[in-house]
């Protein structure tokens, strides 16, 4: 790192013999309690705006799997949620009306509500800046640290090395939600590739200095850059001891930095790791994009899980989708970056609360580098209200939902322009067929988005859709006929559309969940703080690594034990759907609705041919079968 000449004093100490220092000199703008608070409040400030996104769902659908939106739909119906906080709305808007009259001010009209598609884009502007932010904090702190390697402390760089471990951690958070955001642009997305690089190369050299260096506070850092003062009784398990999170920290954001050259929108989410498995529905679709096959699975997990409730390696089968499950969900996010916050602030609280070194007045003094970074504390909070108005406001950013069910054609021949549906019916002509009842074009032609909100509309509304898709083959009682079918056939193959109380793949209990979130979370964090960090030794940090896999594999047992809950309710809700699918073949389903636009006779060969099919779909996930 370079000759600092001849004004490194590699004797200096602090301690009890004589000849060592009483007081410490420690540089404010290093270790200043104004400084300290601003960086932390950064930090905490990140984690708040990718806590909020995560609990108000406005993170992309590609970066989110089942088991988040479990978690969110969950939280949004809690008490406080769903009534304290609309309470409290209207008490403010209560207080804010009473105030524009007490000054002769017209009354504020009612906030409306964010449609997801704004909060998604406010909410991803938002985390781009934070990370932004810490990215560039982090590289400033290094930066500054090995430029003025030859007047720092041991002391004072193990502070900086602790506040570049709080600017990481949250950034490493940040890459795993812009994934989408850096992968449309990838311009931005190389530049930064830089600094996301450099960071952890510089974070990983200042550990192995600081875990080398002998630990004198007083010492410059320099001696140890030297070599002049390594620890000469340095222990392997000492050495893992300390190296071993930034490893955690650094099998992170390799992981992270790699996805993000891939499109997460054509990359299988959650229980969509693998194809569907032979047999089970769409297993035999071709030229199908990623997305089509994520949602055609998602759609056959009450099949797969049946199997794995009857198969004789259920347990492990089951135990490593749970594990999948969590591991690729955004909920796993808190439990790493948890750990790597409650490490940095378990350095803080050691190097600066628990021990305190005995230092000169001017470390308390409230310089020129304590306030302006307590300050710039402002430009966060501007950024958010910007963020927050620009997409309200801007006439350019208004998306609208769907709000109604696309009509969608069969697909048409090129050569002879006739329907697919017309061309089963008259296969005589030569021409390829194909099953008229296929809902492909229906998926082919819409995207993942589109299709759920099309499985949350009542069977009603489905139908009309249906019958004006067949409206131009044959007569009323020959798409009468069709429609019925058709929507006999969405009904077994769709639970969605029918069963409103299903949560796809997990159903989390209200009564349990956020209990065992806290007793979780709480123990873990306390841990890490107040006995990994104060006390220091081998056996509390020994605990603080157990206590971070336990909160990994509590997460994990949670779900799991609500999963295996779900298979019952899977089971019987299958039985359910065979039920029904026996009254489709006795008649009931569509002659009702043929008799509804008044005619039977097309019904009966197509109403057979249907039936066996929808038979052979709803138990082919029995084991004989």
């Amino acid at each position: 790192m370079g000759n600092c000449g001849s004004s490194i004093d590699c004797s200096q100490c602090y301690g009890e013999p004589d000849w060592c220092l009483k007081e410490l000199d420690i540089d404010p703008d290093v270790a200043g309690m104004g400084v300290l608070s601003a960086f932390l409040a950064a930090a905490f400030l990140t984690c708040a705006a990718i806590l909020l996104g995560y609990t108000t769902d406005s993170f992309p659908e590609s970066v989110t799997t089942p088991v988040d939106a479990a978690v969110v739909r969950r939280w949004q119906r809690t008490w406080f949620v769903s009534r304290f906080l609309p309470w409290l709305d209207r008490r403010w808007f209560g207080c804010k009306t009473l105030a524009y009259r007490c000054f002769r001010r017209a009354p504020p009209t009612p906030r409306p509500h964010i449609p997801r598609d704004q909060r998604m884009a406010a909410i991803t502007r938002l985390v781009l800046g934070f990370s932004d932010t810490q990215l560039v904090t982090g590289l400033a702190i290094v930066t500054a640290v090995l430029v003025n390697h030859c007047r720092l402390k041991y002391h004072e760089v193990a502070i900086a090395d602790a506040l570049i471990w709080f600017t990481a951690s949250c950034h490493v958070a940040t890459l795993q939600l812009l994934r989408e955001y850096f992968y449309d642009n990838p311009v931005v997305r190389n530049w930064r590739m830089i600094g996301i690089v450099v960071l952890p190369v510089l974070l990983g050299y200042l550990e192995v200095v600081l875990i080398l260096a002998d630990g004198n506070a007083a010492r410059p850092i320099q001696c140890a850059m030297d070599g002049t003062t390594i620890w000469s009784e340095l222990e392997f398990f000492t050495f893992v001891k300390d190296f071993g999170p930034f490893l955690i920290l650094l099998s992170t954001y390799l992981y992270n930095t790699a996805a993000l050259f891939f499109d997460p929108r054509s990359m299988p989410r959650g229980y969509a790791f693998f194809p569907p498995p032979a047999g089970l529905l769409g297993s035999g679709l071709s030229n199908l994009s990623k997305a089509e096959q994520h949602q055609l699975y998602t759609q056959s997990c009450i099949q797969v899980t049946v199997l794995d409730a009857q198969s004789a390696l259920s347990g492990w089968t089951f135990r490593l989708r749970t594990v999948r499950s969590f591991r690729r969900s955004l909920l796993s996010i808190f439990a790493d970056v948890s750990y790597l916050l409650s490490y940095a602030v378990g350095s803080i609280v050691d190097l600066v609360w628990s021990e305190p070194l005995e230092t000169t007045g001017s470390t308390r003094r409230m310089g020129f580098g304590q306030v302006v970074p307590l300050i710039l504390l402002a430009i966060p909070a501007l950024l958010a209200a910007e963020t927050y108005n620009g997409e309200i406001n801007c006439p350019s950013c208004i998306k609208h939902c769907l709000s109604s069910v696309e009509t969608y054609k069969p697909r048409t021949n090129s050569a002879s322009g006739t329907t697919s549906a017309n061309m089963t019916t008259h296969s005589s002509q030569g021409t390829d067929s194909q099953d008229p009842f296929d809902l492909v074009p229906v998926i082919r032609n819409s995207t993942p988005q589109e299709w759920g909100i099309k499985a949350q509309f009542p069977p009603k509304e489905i139908y009309t859709a249906m019958r004006q898709t067949y409206s131009g083959i044959g007569s009323d009682e020959q798409s009468a006929a069709y429609a019925s079918i058709s929507l006999a056939r969405f009904l077994s193959q769709s639970p969605h559309a029918t069963l409103s109380k299903w949560t796809p793949p997990t159903r989390l209990s209200k009564r349990s969940f956020y209990f065992k979130l806290a007793a979780l979370f709480i123990p873990v964090w306390i841990l890490h703080i107040f006995c990994g960090a104060i006390f220091a030794n081998s056996f509390f940090v020994i605990l603080g690594w157990m206590g971070f896999l336990t909160l990994d594999r509590g997460w994990e047992l949670l779900l799991q034990r609500e999963l295996i809950r779900c298979q019952l309710e899977f089971r019987a809700d299958l039985a359910a759907y065979g039920k029904g699918t026996r009254e489709l073949g006795s008649g009931t389903l569509a002659s009702s609705a043929a008799s509804s636009v008044g005619g039977t006779e097309d019904i009966e060969p197509l109403k057979k041919q249907d039936t066996e099919a929808d038979i052979g779909l709803v138990h082919s996930s029995r084991p004989d079968s």
